[in-house]
C-alpha cells in the first residue's frame, strides 16, 4: 500500500477514485502527494493534482473522469457531446517546472538533472474508450484500471536518467517542503473558478465564480450548476439537456436588455455529471428581501422606476416570443445601481414550444401565490398576458407592503378582484392608479393590456393637473411644477452641453463629476451676476424633494454663512416639467472622495478637516438643519480648507421615511421606520463623519467585506493597516468611538466631538528603535582609514556626480560607501545563481561604461569567499579562477584589454580557446568562463575569427538579438537592462530602490547636527522622498519623467548615468561648508536651484549626459495658459500642494519672496528683461507643481501630449491594432491628405511632390501588409531588467520586399501630432521625421498597379493597370470627415 500525504483536498470525484485506487494498489515504497501548488521564485506557482514518487520516477498526474468513446485529433479529445483541449501539453510544461525546481533549490547537487518526471492522464471511468490513431499522447494516457503496471514498469525511462529515485527521497520531499502548498483556490469548472457557494439543493448548486486568467479583479458571474445524470442512455441524456439548457436558450434567444439579466455561457464539465449556466453577478438584493426589510423601504420614485423598466423588460419577452411564467419578487433583483432585473428563467417557454421544461417536473417548486388563474386549469396555457398577471401582483405588493392573494384559487373565487384601495392609504399615488392596476389583473387573459400599453397608461397616471401651491410670494419664481408644455423636446439632463439655458439667469458650463444618487451637479454662469454657481438638479424623488423643498427653502437660503459650509443661494423647478434645484456657490478644489483614492492626504491634514467639518455640522445642528449624506464627495477640500457641500434637501425629520443619504454611512441602529428625533439625525452625521473620517486616516473601509455598517461588530482597528499602523491611541480612541456599533457608546453633539478632537496631542507614536535602528549605524571610515565626519556621506554623493568639482572616484569601484547605495539587480539574483549553480558554459557580459559589468564579477567572486571558496588573481590582475565542487570557474574582468606581452586578440583567443568549433557539444560541461567585454570588441573578435568560433559567432548573435540563452551560454547584454522596469519577484524598480537607499535616514544622522537643518535644500529634498506617504507621489513622478526620457532612445541609462543624475538632485554640487557659506551670503538663485524640483534637470550649462537629456523635458519650459496665469498673478496659493510632515518650508518663502519681487513696470524698454525674469519664476513654480501639487493631473505638464498613449499601447498588446490605425492615418495626413479615414485603413503615399504643380498623385499599400509590433530587444532575458522600449511599423509584402519604422517616443509624438493637424518644419522633417522618410524610400521601390490623382485632397481619379497592361481610369470622391 503507498503512503499517501495531502497537502490539499481532492476537489472532484475522479481525483478521490483515483487516489484511493493508487493508495491501494501501488508499492509500500512509493508516495502519492495530492492537490498543491508549488511555488517558483517569481512568484508564479502550477498545480499538481497528483504526484507519484516512485523508486525509478516522479510522475504528474491529472485524473479524468469522461465517460464513453473519446478520440483524439490533433491538440483536442473529442467525445459525442463535447470536445477538450488535451491535459498533456499543460502536464508536461508542469514536469518541466517541477525538475528544474528541484535543481534549482538544490544546485550544489548536479545528479538532482537525472531524475525522471514523467507525465500520465488517468481515466477513472469504466466504460471510457480511449483512441489515439496517430499515438499523439505516446502512452500517456492510462485507464486506472491498469494504472499499476504504467507506474510500475522503469523500463519506460530513458536509459540515461537514473533508475534508483529512493536515494534523493529526502532531499526531492525537502524540495517539496519547501515549495510545495495547499492550493489557493477552490473548486473549478472549466475555465471558472468558484469564489463562494450561494445556494445547494437537490435540482441545482449556484455559486459565484470568477474567470480563471483574469482572475477576482475581472469581477464575478454567477454559475448555477445542474446536477446531470451521465450514465442515462443517449435519449434520455439528449432530453435531460434540453431541459436544463432552457434558461440559456430563453436569454440567449433575445437581444440583450438592461432590466433582463445578461446570460455568459452554457456548458458540460468534463465528467458530464453537472450543467452550467453563467449570468451576470449584479450586485444588489432580490425584491421581495427588500419588501420585508424595513431599514431599506423604497422611495416612491423608485417604485416608479421598478414598474416602468420590468414593463419594459415584459415588452421585450413579448416581442421575442419568450413567456417567462415565474414572475414573483423573488425572480426580480433590484441592483445598486436600482435597476431592476428579471432573473431565473430556469421556467420560460421558448417560443410555441409546449414540450415539457424543466419546470414541468418541480411544479411543486413553484409558489401558486402570482399564478395567472387561467394556468391553473391548463399548465400550458402561459402567455405573455399570464405575465402581465404575475407582475400586477408584483406591483401590488411593491406598493401596498403584502400579498393581493394567498393563492391562486383564493384569486379565482374573489374573481382576481383586488381588496385594497391603495390610492386610499397613500396620498402619493393617483387616484386612477387602483383601475390601471386591476386591469393587469383582470380574470380574463385578453381584457390585460399589452406591456405597451399598460406602461403608457402608467406614465399617463402621473402628468400633473394643475400647478401646485405657491411657498414663497416674495420670489419671482415661484417653487411650483409648471404645467406641461406639449412643444417641449425631452431633455437629458444627465448630459447637458456646455451653454445649455436652464432658466432665463443659469447657463450650464460643465458637470461637475459624475451623476450620483439624487441627481447631478454642473457649473453654471449666473448671468444676472456674471458669477460661476454650482447648481443640482434633483433627478431621482422629485415629489418628495420638491415637498422638502417647499418646507425648507427659507431655512437653507436664510442659513447664515460659515467658513466650512457651502453657501445656498437659490432653490426652485426648472421649466417645462423639469425637476428641482438648488443653487450654491462654486468651489474650486478637489472632493476628500479622490483625495482618500490618491492617499494624498497626511494625518495632519485629515485631523484639520475633522475638526472643520465638527464645527460646520455643529453650525448647521444649531439651525436646526442635518446634512443626512455626509460622506466624502461631498467634502471639498482646497489649501488646507474643507467646505461641506451637496445637501441632499434631507433637512426635515418629518420625511426622513423617504430614505436618503449613502447606505456606507449610515448608523447600523438606525430606524428608519420610525419617525426620528434631532438627536437622532445629529448621530447620522456625526457618525457619516466617523467613517470619512476612518477612510482618509487608513485608507480602508472600518468593516472588511460588507456594504454597509453591520449591526453590533466592532471596526477594524487603525493600527492594522499599512497608512495608519502608526497612530496613536487617542487618535484610534476617537475614531472608533464615531463609529461605535452602539448609539451610547458615540458622540452625542458636534461640540462633544470638537472637544475630543482638541484635546489629542499627538497623532502619530514616536517610532521605535529596531536592531538595524537609524540610531546604531555608523558611516563607514574613509579611504585613509581616518573616521567619517558628519558630511561624510554628502561628500561621498558628490562623487557621483560625472561633472564632480570635488572627485569623481563614486563612479568607479565597489567601496564601503557605495555599498551603502548597492541595489541588487537580476545579475545578483537570477545570473549569479545560475552560474554558481554550473548550469552555464559561458557567460559574457556586454554594456557601455559604467553599466556594472566587472563590479558584478567582483561582487560574485566575494560571494564566493565568504562561502569557504578560494579565489585566485591571475599574474595580470585582470581576473581570476576557483572551483566549487569540481567545477571551475575562469574570470576576465575587462576583456578589451591587453595583458602584459599579450596583446588583446591573443588574450580574447587563449580566453575562448575552449569554445573552438562548430559543434557545442563538445565544449567542456564542467567548466564555466566569464568576461566582461565591449559589445563592439566581442563582435569585431568572433568576425575576423569566424572559421574558429563559427559555433560560437552563432549563438552569441542570436543572443544579443533577443537576450535568449544558447547551449547553456548566456551573453548579458546590459545595453538591454532598463533601470525604471519592475519585474515580478522585485516590484520596485532599480531606480526607485536606489533613491531609496541614497534617502534612508541612517545615512544622514548627520544633518541633525548642522545650523542649517531648517533651511538646507539637502535636508530638504531627502525629507522630500523620506515622506512615508507624500514621497512615493514624487518618486512616481519623478520615475515617468526618467521614463520618458528612456522612450526616446537617445541614451541607455547606466547604473553610472542614474546615481549621477539622482545624487545632483538630492545634493546638487556644493559640499556643506560651501552651502553653508552660500546661505551666509544670501545667494538665493543658488539656493532655490539646490531643490529638487529645480535640480532633477541640472542647469543650461549641464554637461552630464543624462542631466542635458532631461533638460529637454523641462517643465518650467512647457505652457498651460490656465495655470501659469495663476502663478504669475497668485504665486504659491495658485496651487493646492501635498503635504510634508518632517520638512521645513523655507523654499515657500523663498519662492514667495521671489514671486512678490517680480517688476510689475510697462516700459517698453524693460520688456524683455522683464518677462525673462517672470518666466524663471514661472518656471520654478511649474516645476514645483508638477511634483507637489495635490491631483493626477501632472502628467498635463509635460511636453509630450502622447506619452500616456504610447505607454498604454507597450504595455496592452490588445491595443495594437489601434496603434496601427493611428500610425498609418497620421502618415496619410503627412501626405497632404485631408480626410485619411476615406482609404480605410490603406496607406497612401505621394509619388513625387511636383513644386508648383497642380496634380499630386499617390500610392495605396493595402492594411494587411502592414503590421506592429512591442520591441522589446530583452524579451528572452531573465538575467537583466527590461520592458517595452518603442513599437515597430513592419511592411511585407507578396515580393518579400520588407521595411521598418520604429516608433520611439519622438517619432510616435510627430504622428500623434499629425493627426492633430500639426505641420512639421523643416528642421523636423531632417530629425525626428528622417526615419519615416527613410521608410517610405524603401516602400517606394515595390512595384504598383494603381495610382490615385487629385488636385485638392478631396476629389480623386483612380488609374488601374490589369493584367494585360490596360489602363482603365475611374472618378473617385472623398467624404470629407466633419
Amino acid at each position: 500500500m503507498a503512503q499517501v500525504i495531502a497537502i490539499g483536498n481532492a476537489v472532484n470525484d475522479e481525483e478521490r477514485k483515483a487516489i484511493a485506487w493508487l493508495k491501494e494498489k501501488l508499492p509500500d515504497d512509493y508516495y502519492v502527494i495530492h492537490n498543491f501548488e508549488v511555488v517558483q521564485n517569481d512568484q508564479q506557482f502550477f498545480e499538481v493534482d497528483i504526484c507519484v514518487v516512485a523508486p525509478h520516477a516522479i510522475y504528474l498526474v491529472d485524473a479524468k473522469g469522461i465517460h464513453g468513446h473519446v478520440e483524439v485529433d490533433g491538440s483536442k479529445w473529442y467525445t459525442k457531446y463535447h470536445n477538450y483541449s488535451s491535459p498533456l501539453p499543460k502536464l508536461r510544461g508542469n514536469a518541466k517546472s517541477l525538475s528544474g525546481h528541484i535543481c534549482k533549490q538544490n544546485r550544489a547537487n548536479r545528479d538532482l538533472k537525472n531524475i525522471y518526471v514523467d507525465t500520465a492522464v488517468l481515466l477513472t471511468i469504466d466504460d471510457c474508450e480511449f483512441k489515439d490513431p496517430e499515438d499523439r499522447e505516446r502512452g500517456h494516457v492510462v485507464a486506472l484500471k491498469n494504472s499499476t503496471r504504467f507506474f510500475t514498469d522503469s523500463a519506460r525511462i530513458p536509459e540515461r536518467f537514473e533508475r534508483n529515485v529512493t536515494k534523493y527521497i529526502q532531499i526531492i520531499a525537502e524540495v517539496l517542503g519547501k515549495s510545495a502548498q495547499k492550493r489557493s483556490h477552490g473548486e473549478r469548472f472549466g475555465n471558472w473558478e468558484v469564489a463562494e457557494t450561494l445556494t445547494d439543493n437537490q435540482y441545482f448548486t449556484e455559486y459565484r465564480v470568477f474567470n480563471i486568467t483574469a482572475g477576482r479583479k475581472g469581477g464575478t458571474v454567477l454559475a448555477k450548476a445542474y446536477k446531470a445524470d451521465p450514465n442515462l442512455p443517449d435519449e434520455e441524456r439528449s432530453k435531460q439537456k434540453r431541459l436544463i439548457e432552457n434558461a440559456y436558450r430563453a436569454i440567449a434567444k433575445m437581444p440583450s436588455h438592461s432590466s433582463i439579466i445578461g446570460v455568459k455561457d452554457f456548458f458540460v464539465t468534463e465528467a458530464q455529471d453537472k450543467y452550467l449556466l453563467l449570468t451576470d453577478d449584479i450586485p444588489g438584493e432580490i425584491l421581495s428581501k427588500k419588501l420585508k426589510d424595513a431599514s431599506s423601504l423604497l422611495t416612491l420614485d423608485q417604485k416608479k422606476r421598478i414598474v416602468n423598466d420590468l414593463l419594459q423588460a415584459l415588452a421585450h419577452l413579448c416581442r421575442n416570443d419568450v413567456v417567462h411564467r415565474n414572475i414573483t419578487p423573488e425572480h426580480i433583483l433590484m441592483g445598486a445601481d436600482g435597476q431592476p432585473r428579471l432573473i431565473d428563467f430556469d421556467y420560460a417557454r421558448i417560443g410555441a414550444e409546449n414540450t415539457t421544461t424543466i419546470a414541468d417536473e418541480v411544479q411543486q417548486r413553484i409558489s401558486n401565490r402570482y399564478k395567472a388563474p387561467e394556468l391553473w386549469a391548463d399548465s400550458h396555457a402561459a402567455s405573455c398576458a399570464s405575465d402581465m398577471y404575475s407582475l400586477g401582483l408584483v406591483i401590488f405588493e411593491l406598493f401596498s407592503g403584502g400579498a393581493a392573494f394567498d393563492s391562486v384559487t383564493q384569486a379565482i373565487e374573489k374573481s382576481c378582484l383586488l381588496g385594497t384601495k391603495l390610492s386610499e392609504r397613500y396620498k402619493q399615488l393617483p387616484a386612477a392608479f387602483d383601475d390601471w392596476l386591476q386591469t393587469l389583473c383582470h380574470k380574463e387573459a385578453q381584457q390585460r393590456p399589452s406591456p405597451e400599453d399598460a406602461l403608457a397608461q402608467f406614465n399617463a397616471l402621473w402628468q400633473p393637473k394643475a400647478a401646485l401651491e405657491a411657498t414663497e410670494p416674495n420670489k419671482p419664481e415661484q417653487l411650483s411644477v409648471k404645467a406641461a408644455n406639449n412643444h417641449e423636446p425631452s431633455v437629458n439632463y444627465k448630459r447637458l452641453p456646455s451653454g445649455y439655458q436652464l432658466t432665463n439667469k443659469y447657463v450650464v458650463q460643465q458637470p461637475l463629476g459624475k451623476p450620483g444618487g439624487f441627481g447631478i451637479v454642473y457649473k453654471v454662469t449666473d448671468t444676472f451676476g456674471d458669477v460661476s454657481r454650482a447648481v443640482k438638479l434633483i433627478l431621482n424623488d422629485r415629489e418628495s424633494v420638491l415637498e422638502r423643498l417647499k418646507q425648507e427653502y427659507r431655512t437653507l437660503v436664510k442659513l447664515p454663512e460659515h467658513p466650512y459650509v457651502v453657501k445656498v443661494y437659490d432653490a426652485d423647478v426648472l421649466p417645462n416639467q423639469g425637476p428641482p434645484y438648488i443653487v450654491f456657490e462654486y468651489l474650486e478644489g478637489l472632493d476628500v472622495s479622490e483625495l482618500i483614492q490618491q492617499r494624498s492626504l497626511t494625518a495632519h491634514e485629515v485631523w484639520t478637516m475633522a475638526k472643520q467639518v465638527a464645527e460646520g455640522l455643529q453650525h448647521l445642528h444649531e439651525h436646526n438643519i442635518f446634512h443626512c449624506d455626509i460622506k466624502p464627495q461631498n467634502l471639498i477640500w482646497k489649501d488646507g480648507k474643507v467646505r461641506i457641500i451637496d445637501f441632499n434637501v434631507s433637512v426635515d425629520a418629518e420625511d426622513l421615511t423617504l430614505g436618503g443619504g449613502s447606505r456606507k454611512y449610515l448608523p447600523p441602529d438606525l430606524s428608519i421606520t420610525e419617525t426620528p428625533q434631532a438627536s437622532d439625525l445629529v448621530d447620522r452625521d456625526l457618525y457619516a463623519l466617523g467613517i470619512t473620517l476612518y477612510r482618509a486616516m487608513t485608507g480602508e473601509y472600518p468593516w472588511a467585506n460588507v456594504q454597509c455598517p453591520p449591526m453590533d461588530e466592532l471596526a477594524r482597528h487603525p493600527s492594522e493597516f499599512t497608512q495608519s499602523f502608526n497612530l496613536t491611541d487617542d487618535v484610534s480612541a476617537v475614531l472608533l468611538k464615531l463609529i461605535a456599533p452602539k448609539r451610547v457608546d458615540r458622540f452625542e453633539s458636534a461640540e462633544q466631538l470638537l472637544k475630543a478632537l482638541n484635546k489629542v496631542q499627538q497623532l502619530k507614536k514616536a517610532q521605535t528603535l529596531s536592531e538595524e535602528s537609524t540610531s546604531q549605524f555608523h558611516l563607514p571610515p574613509l579611504a585613509d582609514g581616518s573616521n567619517p565626519s558628519k558630511s561624510a556621506f554628502h561628500d561621498f554623493m558628490l562623487t557621483l556626480y560625472s561633472q564632480s568639482r570635488h572627485s569623481n572616484a563614486g563612479t568607479r569601484g565597489l567601496d564601503d560607501y557605495a555599498k551603502l547605495i548597492y541595489v541588487e539587480t537580476a545579475l545578483d539574483t537570477e545570473l549569479a545563481p545560475a552560474i554558481l549553480a554550473g548550469q552555464l558554459r559561458l557567460v559574457l557580459i556586454t554594456g557601455n561604461a559604467g553599466d556594472g559589468k566587472t563590479a558584478f564579477l567582483q561582487q560574485l567572486e566575494a560571494q564566493v569567499e565568504a562561502q569557504g571558496t578560494s579565489v585566485h588573481l591571475n599574474p595580470q590582475g585582470n581576473g581570476s579562477w576557483f572551483e566549487i565542487n569540481g567545477h571551475k570557474y575562469l574570470t576576465n574582468y575587462d576583456g578589451s584589454q591587453d595583458e602584459g606581452n599579450k596583446d588583446n586578440d591573443a588574450v580574447l583567443e587563449e580566453f575562448f580557446s575552449v569554445y573552438q568549433g562548430n559543434d557545442s557539444n563538445a565544449w567542456p560541461h564542467h567548466e564555466t568562463r566569464l568576461i566582461a567585454i565591449n559589445e563592439g570588441r566581442l563582435v569585431d573578435f568572433l568576425t575576423q575569427h569566424s572559421e574558429r568560433f563559427s559555433a560560437l559567432k552563432a549563438v552569441v548573435e542570436q543572443s544579443l538579438k533577443d537576450g535568449s540563452v544558447q547551449n547553456d551560454v548566456a551573453v548579458v547584454n546590459l545595453n538591454m537592462r532598463d533601470v525604471l522596469a519592475s519585474t515580478q519577484s522585485q516590484p520596485k524598480s532599480i531606480f526607485e530602490r536606489i533613491i531609496g537607499k541614497m534617502t534612508s535616514a541612517k545615512v544622514w544622522q548627520g544633518c541633525d547636527y548642522c545650523a542649517l537643518k531648517d533651511k538646507c535644500y539637502v535636508k530638504h529634498n531627502i525629507a522630500t522622498f523620506q515622506d512615508e506617504q507624500t514621497g512615493p507621489k514624487v518618486i512616481v513622478r519623478l520615475k515617468y519623467i526618467y521614463k520618458l526620457t528612456s522612450l526616446r532612445n537617445q541614451l541607455h541609462i547606466t547604473m553610472r548615468d542614474l546615481r549621477s543624475a539622482l545624487s545632483y538632485t538630492l545634493v546638487g554640487e556644493y559640499s556643506c561648508n560651501e552651502i553653508k557659506e552660500i546661505y551666509a551670503n544670501g545667494e538665493a538663485d543658488k539656493i532655490l536651484h539646490g531643490y529638487y524640483f529645480n535640480a532633477w534637470c541640472g542647469n543650461d550649462n549641464t554637461q552630464d549626459r543624462l542631466l542635458k537629456l532631461l533638460r529637454e523635458t523641462d517643465i518650467a519650459q512647457g505652457s498651460d495658459v490656465r495655470l501659469d496665469r495663476g502663478l504669475d498673478f497668485l504665486g504659491l496659493d495658485a496651487v493646492d500642494w501635498l503635504q510634508f510632515e518632517q520638512r521645513s518650508d523655507h523654499e515657500s518663502q523663498l519662492l514667495v519672496n521671489a514671486h512678490q519681487s517680480l517688476p510689475n513696470g510697462t516700459a517698453l524698454s524693460e520688456s524683455k528683461e522683464r518677462y525673462l525674469t517672470h518666466r524663471n519664476v514661472v518656471g520654478m513654480l511649474r516645476r514645483k507643481s508638477y511634483f507637489e501639487r495635490r491631483g493626477e493631473n501632472w502628467q498635463t505638464l509635460l511636453p509630450y501630449r502622447s506619452a500616456k498613449l504610447l505607454v498604454r499601447y507597450l504595455e496592452d498588446s490588445t491595443l495594437l491594432n489601434e496603434a496601427k490605425t493611428l500610425a498609418i492615418n497620421a502618415i496619410n495626413r503627412g501626405e497632404g491628405l485631408h480626410n485619411p479615414m476615406y482609404f480605410n485603413g490603406q496607406l497612401a503615399m505621394q509619388v513625387r511632390k511636383v513644386h508648383l504643380g497642380t496634380i499630386r498623385s499617390y500610392r495605396l499599400f493595402p492594411s494587411d501588409v502592414f503590421s506592429i509590433e512591442v520591441k522589446d530587444s530583452a524579451m528572452n532575458s531573465s538575467f537583466v531588467e527590461h520592458s517595452p522600449q518603442s513599437l515597430l511599423l513592419k511592411y511585407q509584402d507578396a515580393t518579400g520586399l520588407t521595411a521598418e519604422l520604429e516608433l520611439d517616443l519622438d517619432l510616435f509624438e510627430m504622428l500623434h501630432r499629425l493627426n492633430q493637424g500639426y505641420v512639421p518644419s523643416a528642421q523636423a522633417e531632417q530629425s525626428f521625421y528622417l526615419s519615416l522618410t527613410v521608410f517610405k524610400n524603401v516602400l517606394a521601390s515595390a512595384p504598383y498597379q494603381e495610382v490615385l490623382l487629385t488636385t485638392n485632397g478631396q476629389q480623386y481619379e483612380k488609374i488601374t493597370r490589369d493584367e494585360g497592361g490596360v489602363l482603365q481610369l475611374e472618378r473617385l470622391v472623398a467624404e470629407v470627415q466633419p
